[in-house]
């Protein structure tokens, strides 16, 4: 009897998959921050959370899949919100919201992942719109 030896396909490295997440997912803080004053460059909104979702669903291993949107949506709001207050003593109030953001979307973020996968991501259109929008 012989036995057939398979090429097994080499998986990136988790440091690298970790990294490749964070940069895709500072795609969405750069096109959100684009898209609202002053640059204005509107129509990026609409595609905003693309980055973030990939990275989220498909680079970052399922126990890191939070950093996709800690860091996108954090991101945003921490460069929008910082620079709409400025130095004031709202701003740090604003910097801990964002850090109670970031913080709630690293620890939830797996479980939402888990769920899309056990659904055979039925439900994943939905509650992407609905998760950011609501």
């Amino acid at each position: 009897m012989t036995t057939q030896k398979t090429p097994q396909i080499k998986t990136p490295s988790t440091i690298v998959r970790i990294a490749a997440g964070i940069g895709v997912s500072a795609l969405t803080a750069v096109m959100l921050i684009l898209a609202f004053h002053p640059y204005n460059v509107w129509f990026l909104a609409f595609f905003a959370f693309v980055p973030m979702l990939v990275a989220q669903h498909r680079i970052l291993p399922r126990k890191w899949s939070g950093l996709a949107s800690a860091i996108g949506v954090g991101g945003w709001l921490f460069v929008f919100l910082g620079s709409m207050f400025g130095g004031s003593s709202a701003a740090l109030v604003i910097y801990i919201v964002v850090l109670a953001i970031v913080v709630t979307q690293m620890f939830t973020m797996p479980g939402v992942q888990r769920f899309h996968e056990q659904t055979n991501y039925r439900w994943f259109m939905l509650q992407s719109v609905a998760d950011w929008t609501c």
